[in-house]
Parts: structure tokens; C-alpha cells; sequence
């Protein structure tokens, strides 16, 4: 399969992933046992992958190191996301932290990597950005997003933490391969949330009723594996293609999180003009990329 079609898959399931962090925040479940959750399934699902590939592992120092500083970013990642939905709507959390991180890559791909664009690819990527800018934000005059400072902290946090951690997937992924990379680093991550967790974790006066726990666990769940799906997909796209268009593919998946907003109403947004321009402009780009 060529890198640009596995590049549109992996957006189809982070695209879904995003929304399932919206529902979470929404339902106000608590970021920390989700995150849990995500990571012990996310964990399995790589476990499992490793079993039926057997692939073999190399270079486990160099990938173990750059593993724990992959899951310290990725921890801000997920803390700071749900933290952030909580603050702050979808309208403006998602465009500045897509945008954000794309141009961190992009700039990241040309100057360390020094990745070759045409002129064509290189306007498909500005394309990319207007695109995930159109997308996030609300129609014009009836945007109304809450944006506290706290919540602006968290997403700044969050555009920073994903370009770091999205950089360091490329080194540690070409050091030991992807099974091996998916899995220290999910592994990583699930220790040191734990850890926090349990740190941080408030003394509970009633049980959580259970209709609530098993939300809580489902979406867990789910999260996790929309995420290990995309993340595969990604990572087989990287190691095939051009780094600066991947990347710049997969931030459409803002495109896929808001077709799922039109078609579950409890979390429907408006989709006017800029929408429909971003849309349009989505499929251009994905053109000028190929």
C-alpha cells in the first residue's frame, strides 16, 4: 500500500479518537482513568500486533531512551488535551494545536530532516494549514468560544508537547521499527500516568454509579484503539513517504472529527460558509499533495 493512502487512513482514526476526548470532557469523566484506560488497551492492541508480526527488535538502549522522552511529552499530550476541553471549545482548541504542530513539523522536516518539497506539495501545505483553520473555528459572528487563560495555557502546552513527541516518533520508530516503538512507548506512558495518578488521586466519599464507570471504561477503551490503529498506519506512512506531507495529510483529521459532529446531534456544531470553505479546501490540498 503507498504512503498517501495509508497517510488518509490514519486520520479516519484519530479523526474519531478527537471526538471520543470531546465526549469524555463532556461527560466529565476523569482525565486521569480515561488516559489509563486508553493506554492499557492502546498497550494490548500493540502486544498483540507484536505477537503477529514477530518482529524483531534492535537498538533497544537507543529506543528505550528516546521512548521515556516520547512519553513524557505524550503524558503533557493527553493531560493537557482533556484539560483543555475543558476550558475551552473544539473551535478553538483544534486549529491552534493542528496548525501549531504542522508548522513545528514542517519546520522541523526542512531544516533537521531536510525533506524536498515541489512547489505544488509546498502550496498543498499551506493549503493544510488555511484548511485546519477554516475547519476549527465557528461561522463568522456567531463564534462564541470560551477561552480562559488556563484553557489557552493547556493548548499552547499541548501544540508544543505534539510536535515534540510527533518528532520524536520519527527517530525512535527508525531506531527499532514500528512494533517495538508502539509499544515501549505506550508502555512508558501507562507507568508514568499511573504514577501520577496515584499521586493525585482524591479520596472518593461515594462509589461512582455504574452506568458512569462503564462510560468511563468504554470510552477508554475506544480511544485506545482508534489511537494504536491510526498510530500504525501513520508510522508505515512516515517510513514510506515524505515526512512534511504525512504530517500535513494527518492533521485533516480534523475534517473526519467534524463529520462526526454533524451526525451525532447531542455534539452537532455549525457548519456555515468557513466549514464548507474548509472543506473544499481540503480536498484541494490533499490533491496538491499527492
Amino acid at each position: 500500500m503507498s504512503w498517501f493512502i495509508l497517510a488518509l487512513l490514519s486520520p479516519l482514526f484519530w479523526g474519531i479518537e478527537n471526538l471520543l476526548y470531546k465526549v469524555s470532557a463532556r461527560k466529565r469523566h476523569n482525565s486521569d482513568l480515561v488516559g489509563i484506560i486508553f493506554l492499557g488497551a492502546a498497550l494490548a492492541g500493540c502486544l498483540v500486533m507484536q505477537v503477529v508480526t514477530r518482529a524483531v527488535w534492535t537498538q533497544i538502549p537507543l529506543t528505550v531512551g528516546i521512548c521515556l522522552v516520547y512519553s513524557l511529552c505524550y503524558l503533557l499530550v493527553i493531560q493537557s488535551r482533556f484539560e483543555a476541553l475543558k476550558h475551552v471549545d473544539v473551535n478553538f482548541f483544534f486549529p491552534v494545536t493542528k496548525v501549531g504542530s504542522l508548522i513545528i513539523l514542517i519546520v522541523f522536516a526542512l531544516l533537521v530532516r531536510h525533506d524536498s518539497l515541489t512547489l505544488i506539495q509546498g502550496a498543498g501545505l499551506l493549503t493544510a494549514c488555511l484548511t485546519i483553520y477554516l475547519l476549527g473555528t465557528g461561522s463568522a459572528g456567531t463564534d462564541k468560544t470560551r477561552r480562559s487563560a488556563r484553557g489557552i495555557l493547556f493548548t499552547l502546552l499541548c501544540t508544543l508537547s505534539t510536535g515534540t513527541a510527533f518528532i520524536l516518533v520519527s527517530y525512535a520508530s527508525a531506531a527499532g521499527g514500528n512494533s517495538q516503538f508502539m509499544v515501549l512507548g505506550n508502555l512508558f506512558t501507562l507507568i508514568l500516568s499511573l504514577l501520577m495518578w496515584h499521586t493525585r488521586r482524591p479520596v472518593v466519599t461515594k462509589p461512582p454509579v455504574q452506568h458512569q464507570t462503564q462510560g468511563l471504561w468504554l470510552t477508554g477503551i475506544s480511544i485506545g484503539l482508534f489511537n494504536i490503529t491510526g498510530g500504525f498506519l501513520y508510522l508505515e506512512a512516515i517510513r514510506l513517504g515524505n515526512f512534511s506531507l504525512v504530517n500535513g495529510l494527518n492533521n485533516l483529521a480534523l475534517l473526519v472529527t467534524i463529520a462526526c459532529t454533524l451526525i451525532l446531534p447531542a455534539y452537532r456544531e455549525p457548519f456555515g460558509r468557513r466549514k464548507i470553505a474548509g472543506t473544499v479546501l481540503a480536498f484541494l490540498s490533499i490533491f496538491l499533495m499527492r
